[in-house]
């Protein structure tokens, strides 16, 4: 899970499926996959789910980082205001308790955003890393 296309891969089915959906990806600290939780269905506001409904999971799996994807099933990758604020209030709380949250991915049917490597007001490091809250390139 050390690329938003490595994930992309994983969860392709999104690209096709005409409900928005939220799964919630957790890693260890070698980037690697511990589990996939769907967390939530529905045609849109993803920012609605709770926090806890994302954070338990990554506690119960010993998560060092999460990754969260979701889809945008009318074709736009592109974050709405609610999915940039979502995401940020979801970094906060992961960061208070001590687990990365690594990336936000939206995918579409044509290609992926990910607010790791476009979004610098809330990721500072522009690529992923293998160590929690380091800024390294991939082929590091």
């Amino acid at each position: 899970m050390n690329s938003p296309q490595n994930v992309l891969n994983y969860l392709n089915f999104l690209q096709y499926d005409q409900k928005e959906k939220l799964f919630l990806i957790t890693i260890n600290s070698q980037l690697e996959l511990i589990d996939c939780h769907h967390l939530k269905s529905g045609t849109s506001n993803i920012d609605l789910i709770h926090p806890r409904e994302i954070i338990l999971p990554a506690l119960t799996d010993k998560a060092k980082g999460i990754i969260l994807v979701h889809n945008h099933p009318s074709g736009q990758s592109r974050p709405s205001d609610g999915d940039r604020m979502f995401t940020k209030y979801i970094k906060k709380i992961c960061e208070l308790l001590n687990i990365a949250l690594v990336d936000h991915l939206i995918i579409s049917k044509t290609d992926i955003y990910s607010f790791k490597e476009s979004s610098v007001d809330i990721f500072p490091c522009s690529n992923y890393s293998q160590q929690h809250n380091l800024c390294k390139s991939f082929s590091s």
